[in-house]
């Protein structure tokens, strides 16, 4: 007596990352630009959005994180006030 035995495999569900999105086969980052700083972008509701040149889920994660940290800094120093004589990056 031969019994089929049938494995299942349970996906294991990707839990939703904030700012990342699928399109097209590929992973962008999607972010949208805090208020104070929509000026220097010329909208009202400005958003980022920019290829992570993946269509790996995980990799895009780690490179949605590290892109996440870069604009974070870019939007920490344009918040800075600048004084006269202060030299800018």
């Amino acid at each position: 007596m031969s019994h089929n035995t049938v494995t299942h495999c349970r996906q294991i569900p990707m839990t939703h990352q904030s700012g990342l999105l699928p399109r097209k086969g590929r992973y962008y980052l999607n972010i949208r630009v805090p208020q104070d700083l929509c000026s220097l972008y010329g909208k009202k509701d400005a958003m980022i959005r920019k290829s992570l040149w993946t269509s790996d889920y995980r990799e895009a994660i780690s490179r949605l994180r590290y892109e996440v940290f870069k604009l974070d800094q870019k939007f920490t120093d344009s918040l800075k006030p600048s004084f006269p004589g202060s030299r800018s990056r």
